[in-house]
């Protein structure tokens, strides 16, 4: 299921400024640049900045500092949820009308992940896919971030088959992650 109009609205106005800060804080864009120049920097610059954003957990402790007066509750709470998330390679193994189901590729465990604005079968050729994104809690849901660097690799049969299986395996134990814990 992708957020609604109001969700990505608000998603887009908080998650924009974390970006620019962290582009501006790591000399991606000048520091002369303004929060409207991030929307048409291009990807792989929001790509970096995003990964500045969880490789530097300092960074948005600073952003917190930089914006303590102008932070409402909720804002404050998105930066929290931005800072206890996720960044990490996965295997996308389905799409379904409600959520994708994401493998941490380290540690295998397996998310229920909501999309902003597009799905995974859109963005990517083929599925499953191994991909590096951010993952984070959003209005009770997990979600991605967009930001997603793809690889070429495909996943065998054998592969697609045995992540298959271990995701019925959460599924049957009930432990596939809904929000991060």
């Amino acid at each position: 299921m992708l957020l609604s109009k109001d969700e990505s609205k608000y998603f887009f106005s908080n998650y924009f400024p974390l970006l620019f800060y962290a582009a501006v804080y790591e000399g991606l864009m000048p520091q002369t640049s303004v929060l409207p120049d991030m929307i048409d920097t291009p990807m792989e610059v929001k790509i970096k900045a995003r990964n500045v954003l969880y490789g530097d957990k300092e960074v948005l402790n600073d952003f917190k500092k930089d914006n303590k007066h102008s932070l409402t509750k909720e804002n404050l709470a998105f930066v929290n949820n931005v800072q206890s998330g996720i960044l990490a390679d996965f295997v996308v193994l389905k799409q379904t009308k409600k959520f994708a189901v994401l493998q941490d590729a380290d540690n295998g465990k397996f998310y229920h992940v909501h999309n902003i604005m597009e799905r995974f079968s859109e963005m990517l050729t083929y599925l499953p896919a191994f991909i590096m994104t951010a993952i984070f809690n959003f209005n009770g849901k997990i979600i991605c971030d967009g930001l997603i660097n793809g690889s070429n690799m495909q996943l065998g049969k054998n592969i697609e088959q045995r992540i298959t299986d271990e995701y019925n395996e959460c599924k049957r134990n009930k432990t596939v992650e809904e929000v991060i814990k």
